[in-house]
């Protein structure tokens, strides 16, 4: 017999002040921990009971270590950040398998944190949770919140974006022309000017990276799983990536999930029902047409 395969559920978003968010608020609910922010001066409970397996930081070797204090790390995130369309952290929500032991997903998570975030520059706060729903069902699963500015070499945040000259086809920068007199611009200091753009200082907002990272997370599980003989294959493709023409479920998210959880509905959780029941409704359809062309009786165009 087979593996059964599992569509990986990974979920990659970024906090953003113009939505209202907090990266000190997003740490308090992964840590479920009581937490002050010293930029809008709020103290954030976290408002859910899941319950909490593990948390931890993970530091570059460059980034302060008082940053291994969560208050400090975030708090300092937001007030390095002073726009209000500032993006203040990206997060990662995944599943893991319910087989694992509480030991084996923190050593596990430990592992994929350090080589895909850590070792890329970024400070990483991390969590394990796990709840179980009324009929028994565990979900096990990941909460990883990343900073987004770069460290320099001494701890201190770098820029997001650097400047970067344009350069023709022999590697040479290009002048900026004025157009009235056909010489190349000078500033006020009558310093020669060159075209430029900018460009994000590090890959990390690439769209790449995050296929890389559930990529390797799905690769990890199923690495995993066939040590402990665990006949469960993780699928980190989408569908439409897989070729396959199937309506995919939304992301419920943690309110909503949780009023599902104690029977009630919500518009998200009844927008994956109907989505669930047409998936089914197909797969009959498609089983009760192949069960006719088997027995002879469709044939051509649906004539029996």
């Amino acid at each position: 017999m087979g593996n059964v395969t599992k569509q990986a559920s990974t979920r990659f978003s970024i906090v953003k002040r113009s939505k209202g968010q907090s990266a000190v608020e997003k740490a308090s609910y992964i840590s479920r921990s009581v937490l002050v922010s010293e930029f809008d001066g709020q103290t954030y409970r976290p408002k859910y009971h899941e319950d909490l397996v593990y948390s931890e930081i993970t530091l570059p070797p460059n980034a302060p270590k008082e940053y291994a204090d969560r208050a400090t790390l975030w708090n300092t995130v937001e007030l390095s950040e002073k726009g209000q369309k500032s993006q203040l952290a990206r997060m990662l929500k995944a599943s893991l398998p319910n087989e694992w032991s509480y030991e084996l997903a923190e050593e596990v998570v430990r592992d994929y944190v350090q080589r895909n975030f850590v070792d890329k520059g970024m400070c990483a706060d991390w969590a394990i949770h796990d709840s179980e729903n009324d009929k028994g069902q565990r979900n096990l699963h990941i909460h990883v919140l990343l900073t987004m500015r770069p460290l320099t070499e001494n701890g201190e945040w770098g820029a997001k974006q650097k400047k970067v000259y344009d350069l023709d086809e022999n590697g040479e920068k290009i002048p900026v022309i004025d157009k009235k007199t056909g010489q190349q611009k000078v500033d006020k200091r009558n310093r020669k000017q060159w075209k430029w753009h900018t460009a994000d200082s590090t890959d990390w907002n690439s769209k790449e990276n995050a296929k890389m990272w559930r990529r390797d997370l799905a690769d990890t599980i199923n690495a995993t799983n066939e040590q402990l003989g665990i006949a469960v294959h993780w699928e980190h493709r989408s569908f439409k990536e897989q070729g396959i023409d199937r309506e995919p479920t939304i992301h419920i998210g943690a309110v909503a999930n949780a009023l599902e959880r104690k029977g009630v509905q919500t518009e998200r959780g009844n927008i994956n029902l109907i989505v669930i029941l047409r998936i089914y409704a197909t797969q009959n359809a498609t089983q009760k047409q192949k069960a006719l062309e088997n027995q002879g009786l469709l044939r051509g165009d649906n004539q029996i």
